[in-house]
C-alpha cells in the first residue's frame, strides 16, 4: 500500500501498532468503536510530527531478500540433516534413503553459497560507489 501510495504522489508515515495503541490507552476513551479508533488515530497524527516515510534503497530490498532466503535454506538444511541423522540410527537404515537425503543437503549447501555469492557481490558494488 505505501508503494502504491508513495507512487501517486502521497508523502505518508507509517506507525507500529502498537504505538498508536499505547496512545489510545492514555486517552479517556471507555468504550472502543470504529469511530473512536479513526478518531484516536488522527489525534495521534495531528499531536505528533510525523517523519515521512520513503522508499528504502533497492540495495538494502535486495539484501533483506538474500538474507531472508539464506535463513530459510539454513532451517531447511538443518532440519534435513536431523532426518539424515536420524535415517542414520535407525535399526536397518536404507542406503537410497541416505543418499537422496545426502544430495538434497549438497543441493541446499551449493544454493546457500549461490546466495552468498550474490550478497557479497552486491556489497562490494555498493561499496565501489
Amino acid at each position: 500500500m505505501a508503494y502504491f501510495l508513495e507512487s501517486k504522489g502521497y508523502t505518508i508515515s507509517i506507525i507500529l501498532p502498537n504505538k498508536i495503541s499505547n496512545y489510545f490507552r492514555t486517552l479517556e476513551i471507555k468504550t472502543i468503536t470504529d469511530r473512536t479508533c479513526s478518531e484516536a488515530i488522527t489525534l495521534f497524527g495531528l499531536e505528533r510530527h510525523l517523519e515521512f516515510w520513503r522508499r528504502p534503497d533497492p540495495t538494502y530490498k535486495r539484501l533483506k531478500q538474500l538474507t531472508r532466503e539464506r535463513d530459510q535454506l539454513v532451517q531447511e538444511r538443518t532440519a534435513v540433516k536431523n532426518q539424515l541423522h536420524a535415517e542414520q540410527t535407525e535399526a536397518e537404515p536404507n542406503t537410497n534413503s541416505l543418499n537422496r537425503i545426502k544430495e538434497r543437503i549438497a543441493v541446499l549447501q551449493k544454493q546457500e553459497k549461490e546466495v552468498l555469492t550474490e550478497i557479497k557481490l552486491i556489497v562490494k558494488e555498493k561499496l565501489c560507489t
